[in-house]
């Protein structure tokens, strides 16, 4: 498993995660409103179309 990610990071030219490291991780918890929002721009666009 360890050589399977080895070769990840190096064709996805990506930098490894550090072991304790603290990384800043996206959550909807906050977002409520968020579907409500991108529902009313895909009508807007929608509508642009007509």
């Amino acid at each position: 498993m360890q050589l399977l990610r080895a070769e990840l990071v190096k064709e996805e030219m990506l930098k490894p995660l550090e072991t304790g490291a603290d990384y800043r991780v996206w959550s909807p918890d906050n977002y409520g409103d968020a579907a409500q929002k991108l529902i009313s721009l895909l009508v807007e666009q929608e509508e642009a179309k007509e």
